[in-house]
């Protein structure tokens, strides 16, 4: 079933939408087959998609309203950048051409056209001729690139590359709470940020590590599929997890003040994504997402401590049996279950995206949670554990539509049952 097929017309709002959505109606109307990296979804009001194709990096953007389709327009004939229009309403050009970022890259110098690693790391030639590569792009929020420091810092003329990430606003995470999780001997990369007048602000650290991140049986948790739970080198790899985590876990006022949690917004978020694309599956995410609040509502709150909060195997940077911690955005206040089932939550759905099926008991069974559990010193209520593990995977089930994967309506409702087994 393609994404479309669970999407009704209507919802979409905007004329070529259900084509939009469907991997050979799409390729029909840009006349080229493309692979979508990055889906923005806003139901009768917008498309926009990060494309790979033959030519590189591509932005679609679709709007319901004219406004912001003209004004698309306008800023791309202000900044000398190519549009094609497919179809009426339906724009097309390079990555640099988002309505949101535009006036930043433009301000920076950067060129967003360039080839895009498909894995998140920086290709080997780029680092080599110094020369900037759009590495991830998340329409009308931010754009990851590869550059040498100069052309992102323009207080020096180092040619060293850095890894860049451009966006509207100021994220919490910024170099001061860089800096504090360094003090306190958490494995963080420097980061520097510079504010480019009213349009942005870009962020860089050091291009660090071998260019990849450790997987789950790397780290020797349970990720749901058949064979065994780790791989050679794997106990070192987990020492220096678990030894990030008890640094983060212990810094508590060493950091700048930090956001608390919000587990009913996770929910309703969660719930209402899943609703606007499978309406056949809302009812039971519903209920299970209560019934994970339900879990976490009798966790020790007095017990809350700074979490990375959006932990996953692609927030880890590896060289050798070394880790550093990346993407600290969603850092705040939680509790060590909170942490931990993001983390269980972030492996399954990887299983469940790359094998299409999990093994029984995998997503919060004994191995699973004896696996997690060597993971921290401190004591782990599996009823709270179950309910951040569940509410995580609600989450991420909409996540094969932002892909557009072929079986993306499958895999949402595979997401939906495995949260169902989280609870049990």
């Amino acid at each position: 079933m393609t994404p479309a097929a669970t999407v009704s017309p209507d919802v979409t709002g905007i004329p070529s939408g259900h084509r939009l959505l469907d991997e050979a109606g799409r390729a029909e109307l840009l006349g080229a087959d493309v692979t979508v990296a990055r889906l923005r979804f806003k139901p009768r009001h917008a498309i926009v998609m990060a494309l790979h194709g033959e030519h590189g990096p591509r932005l679609l953007q679709a709007y319901a309203d004219p406004v912001k389709a003209a004004k698309t327009r306008l800023l791309a004939r202000e900044h000398g950048i190519l549009l094609t229009e497919p179809a009426a309403g339906v724009l097309v050009g390079p990555a640099g051409s988002d309505r949101v970022l535009a006036r930043l890259l433009h301000r920076v110098g950067l060129d967003a056209g360039g080839t895009a690693g498909t894995d998140g790391a920086v290709p080997t030639s780029r680092v080599a001729h110094r020369e900037p590569a759009l590495l991830k792009h998340n329409p009308l929020r931010r754009l990851v690139m590869s550059a040498p420091r100069h052309r992102v810092a323009g207080d020096t003329d180092s040619a060293t590359p850095v890894v860049a990430k451009l966006m509207r606003h100021t994220a919490a995470a910024g170099p001061r709470l860089h800096a504090a999780l360094a003090a306190a001997a958490v494995p963080v990369l420097p980061l520097d940020e510079h504010r480019i007048g009213r349009h942005g602000v870009v962020q860089h650290s050091p291009y660090w590590g071998d260019g990849s991140s450790p997987d789950a049986r790397a780290l020797g948790l349970r990720d749901g599929s058949a064979g065994a739970p780790a791989t050679p080198g794997s106990d070192e790899l987990r020492a220096a997890l678990a030894d990030a985590l008890h640094r983060v876990h212990a810094a508590g006022d060493t950091l700048p003040a930090l956001s608390g949690r919000d587990p009913a917004a996770i929910a309703r978020t969660a719930v209402d994504a899943i609703r606007a694309i499978a309406p056949s599956a809302a009812d039971a995410a519903h209920h299970i997402a209560a019934r994970a609040l339900d879990a976490i509502a009798r966790e020790d709150t007095d017990r809350l401590v700074p979490i990375h909060g959006d932990l996953s195997p692609d927030q880890l940077l590896r060289e050798g049996t070394e880790l550093r911690l990346i993407d600290w955005d969603r850092c705040r206040r939680g509790t060590v279950a909170e942490e931990l089932g993001g983390l269980q939550s972030a492996v399954v759905s990887t299983s469940l995206l790359a094998h299409r099926s999990l093994v029984p008991g995998a997503v919060a069974g004994p191995e699973a949670l004896h696996a997690l559990s060597g993971l921290t010193t401190t004591a782990l209520a599996p009823a709270a554990l179950g309910g951040w593990i569940a509410l995580g995977l609600l989450a991420r089930a909409v996540e094969p539509f932002r892909g557009q994967l072929p079986e993306a309506a499958r895999l949402l409702h595979d997401h939906v049952h495995a949260a169902e087994e989280a609870m049990e």
